[in-house]
């Protein structure tokens, strides 16, 4: 028909549809075991800021891989949204993997980094010790109240 639909138009560009109408009243996602709540204009920021860190300090971009530990919660949403909009490509990775089976996908894919939740990034400490990769920490409320300027702390 010539009109473009959601099909479209790729996942970042639905985002900022849903920024543009009221972004900063509606909920994005929400997990309340976890107490957060992130509408579309802090889901964004968050993305931004994180995507921008692992531009920065990871070298992240088109053709590399990013290994997200991926659990049910609001910063592995974040995490995969934040390496989309990176430019690069996420590899989903089962935390209840054995540790040399984790650093084998790590060493194959060649990541650059391994998103984790902050409660977990003892546990991964291990793993990325053998392999080429960043361990990155997501925590969506030190990325909420970070200025815009680059993470001088261990946990984003």
């Amino acid at each position: 028909t010539g009109e473009v639909g959601p099909s479209d138009l790729t996942l970042q560009q639905l985002l900022e549809e849903s920024l543009n109408t009221a972004g900063h009243m509606r909920v994005a996602i929400e997990n309340p075991l976890q107490g957060l709540k992130l509408s579309y204009e802090q889901l964004d920021i968050v993305t931004a800021r994180l995507a921008n860190h692992l531009r920065d300090k990871c070298g992240v971009g088109p053709g590399t891989v990013v290994a997200v530990a991926a659990e049910r919660s609001v910063e592995t949403v974040v995490a995969l949204l934040s390496v989309t909009r990176a430019g690069a490509a996420y590899l989903p990775v089962d935390v209840s993997y054995p540790a040399a089976r984790l650093r084998l996908m790590l060493n194959e894919t060649n990541a650059l980094a391994l998103l984790c939740h902050k409660a977990r990034a003892t546990e991964w400490q291990a793993v990325v010790a053998s392999a080429a990769c960043t361990l990155e920490p997501v925590d969506c409320n030190v990325l909420l109240s970070r200025s815009s300027a680059p993470a001088s702390s261990s946990t984003l």
